[in-house]
């Protein structure tokens, strides 16, 4: 077999490796991997300005162009343009369509590597494009909502059309009906999740933890900040576990330490130090009102949290009186569980894990 040369390093290579995968590439495998490398550098320092400029040039390019057109053919009437350009869009529509799926695999790469390029200033916020952060901006951060929804009793506000346009289509024109229950959502995506959860009853999305499933991925999302495993506790719970076990300290969970009522109380957490114990208690959404948990009674509920809050009384006093540090975090710090018990330990500086 006869042999050929790279036309950049003027290596000699055989045939069936100069022509691999590639039909008109006149270079070898490695000088193409550098100039892939320098073509990805070059954009993401000076690409970015040149692709700006050129846009520029470009546009007024363009402009001259079609001036010189129209004064040579100064006949042709308003119609002929648009007609022009229906045609160039109706082409752009159809290669478009065929390559579809080149698209999207594009762009899911360009997603992945690219997970927060562009980041909200006000938070913790990214995007992979610079238009949702700007709507995040806009609905999140910036109190002024001047854009009022133009549908009667409805008090909704927003800081740009993109979002209102939004709302009035997924709240107002719910133009999209289920063929079963003939129920209107406002978008594909709603219409297609709602096939999967009532009718087809598809759940692709696993927790790892557990054996949790869902139809869709934010409720996923959801689960996993709340996932316990196969520990029985409560997400708050299981926050605080983790961090102390990340911390190093030894502990006991659910365990009595000298306070009776009618029995012998237990304690959420017990942090053992050198030298007195520091005790820990995450307050659910039970120690602050009355929930029916398994479809009891209100007075059966109202019952439970004077008994529960009869308690949180009882380890306070304890505390108090013996000199014991108590940390209380209630069920709306949730999501600064982790954050929480990290500064309080820090901030007992001479209570070391042993």
């Amino acid at each position: 077999m006869g042999t050929c040369h790279c036309k950049r390093c003027n290596r000699h290579l055989p045939q069936e490796d100069f022509f691999k995968d590639r039909k008109y590439w006149k270079q070898c495998n490695i000088c193409r991997q550098n100039k892939l490398a320098s073509m990805k550098i070059w954009r993401e320092t000076t690409g970015k300005e040149w692709l700006k400029e050129y846009k520029v040039e470009y546009a007024a390019k363009h402009r001259e162009n079609v001036r010189k057109f129209k004064e040579r053919n100064p006949h042709k009437p308003k119609e002929y343009y648009d007609k022009n350009r229906e045609t160039i869009l109706a082409k752009d529509k159809i290669y478009r369509e065929k390559n579809k799926e080149k698209e999207k695999a594009r762009q899911y790469r360009w997603k992945k590597e690219n997970p927060k390029k562009h980041q909200c200033p006000h938070c913790e916020y990214g995007s992979s494009a610079p238009s949702p952060v700007k709507n995040h901006i806009a609905s999140q951060h910036t109190e002024e909502k001047h854009i009022h929804c133009s549908v009667e009793d409805c008090e909704f506000k927003c800081g740009t059309e993109s979002i209102m346009k939004k709302h009035i289509t997924t709240t107002h024109e719910k133009k999209h009906r289920c063929n079963e229950c003939a129920k209107d959502f406002g978008s594909v995506t709603n219409l297609r999740v709602h096939r999967q959860a009532i009718h087809d009853r598809v759940k692709i999305f696993k927790c790892v933890e557990c054996e949790f499933k869902t139809t869709t991925k934010f409720n996923l999302t959801n689960h996993i900040k709340r996932c316990t495993g196969e520990l029985h506790c409560s997400s708050g719970e299981y926050a605080i576990m983790k961090e102390l076990d990340t911390l190093g300290f030894t502990y006991d969970h659910n365990s009595s330490y000298e306070l009776k009522d009618v029995k012998m109380l237990q304690w959420d957490f017990i942090v053992y130090t050198s030298g007195d114990p520091i005790f820990i208690e995450y307050d659910g959404k039970g120690h602050f009102e009355p929930i029916r948990w398994g479809g009891i009674s209100q007075e059966r509920a109202n019952a439970v949290l004077t008994k529960c809050q009869h308690h949180d009384r009882l380890k306070n006093e304890f505390c108090d009186n013996n000199g014991y540090l108590l940390l209380r975090i209630p069920y709306t710090q949730f999501e600064n569980t982790s954050q929480i018990v990290r500064d309080f330990m820090s901030e007992n500086t001479y209570i070391l894990p042993e």
